[in-house]
């Protein structure tokens, strides 16, 4: 009887010991969380003002600088910024620059859209295919082009309002910078504002922890120094696999005209050159209907001068008013618009 009540307290003594022991362990884990939290906390805190976002992404075209781009342009959550529209501004409800046609369709034409960045928003090419066609009567010329966009904002930006034109024919415009994944805005403490995109796929992070984690940003600057290129190829490709699937559904004819950096080739980065070839590949693979403008340039630059290829002399982007005219005889000629 003693030996079994000395038992039952030398166990008792022994699960106190255990119990103070695992309390203690918990407490101090506790505090290291706790620890671990607050640091994080404060670096959060510290870094924000600076909306900081390293190598995890690259900062967008700021439209917001003026007075004027103010009010031409407002934030939009899932395609960072989009046009104004309606009265006063230069776009209307179907998300296209204002033009003189009637939204109501003419069954004798043929409704062409230009969707697209900067290049399709500044006109050029569309404005001579307009004049190449004007003598046949029978098409309108829409442009869905909006300055700064990746492919992934024109297709979501086509889907809410272009898509509303029903168009025959649908030309997207394609330049080194549709490879671009979805934008992110970031706000600082004082509510100024930058759009980036990050320089990974949507499938390879957390967007909400994106957009309100500065620590995270840092995580992802570490662990993906550099572009992601393949996992923006990746979803570049799945855009453009919707993008068909929008001219089956809507029975429009989707054509690629794909535009080149106005630079010669052996001056283009290695990410640039295997950007352009991606989207050539990307668009053989699907058997897309393309344009392929390298070889138009590379054959207008060798008999002129280069610089006359751009917009301005330091522009690689933006074709100028003259190769501009090159490229919509090429495309004329080639068939654009043939359904």
């Amino acid at each position: 009887m003693m030996h079994s009540l000395f038992s039952s307290r030398k166990t008792s003594r022994s699960t106190e010991t255990i119990n103070t022991r695992s309390r203690k362990t918990l407490g101090r884990l506790f505090l290291i969380l706790a620890g671990i939290f607050v640091a994080a906390f404060l670096v959060e805190i510290a870094c924000r003002p600076f909306s900081p976002y390293f190598f995890s992404a690259k900062s967008e075209p700021d439209h917001y600088t003026s007075d004027y781009d103010r009010k031409q342009y407002r934030f939009d959550d899932e395609l960072g910024y989009r046009p104004c529209m309606g009265k006063g501004c230069e776009y209307n409800s179907t998300g296209t620059k204002n033009n003189e046609y009637d939204i109501e369709k003419n069954q004798e034409t043929i409704r062409v859209l230009f969707l697209g960045d900067s290049i399709t928003a500044i006109g050029y090419t569309q404005e001579y295919l307009e004049k190449l066609f004007n003598n046949e009567g029978k098409y309108e010329f829409w442009n869905c082009g909006v300055h700064g966009y990746s492919f992934h904002n024109e297709l979501r930006y086509f889907e809410r309002y272009c898509r509303l034109t029903r168009p025959d024919i649908v030309v997207l415009g394609l330049c080194l910078g549709d490879l671009d994944s979805a934008p992110v805005i970031l706000k600082n403490d004082d509510n100024s504002t930058v759009v980036v995109s990050p320089n990974l796929g949507r499938k390879h992070f957390n967007m909400w922890l994106f957009k309100n984690s500065v620590i995270y940003r840092m995580y992802l600057s570490l662990k993906s120094p550099q572009q992601d290129f393949d996992s923006l190829a990746e979803e570049f490709k799945t855009n453009l696999e919707k993008m068909v699937d929008y001219s089956k559904i809507d029975n429009f004819d989707l054509k690629m005209v794909i535009y080149p950096k106005l630079d010669h080739y052996s001056k283009w980065a290695d990410q640039e050159q295997e950007t352009y070839n991606k989207i050539i590949s990307i668009a053989a693979e699907m058997n897309m209907e393309y344009y392929n403008l390298f070889p138009l340039f590379f054959h207008y630059s060798n008999c002129f001068d280069i610089k006359t290829t751009r917009n301005t002399p330091k522009d690689y982007i933006h074709p100028s008013r003259i190769f501009s005219m090159e490229v919509a005889k090429f495309l004329y000629e080639s068939g654009l618009l043939e359904k």
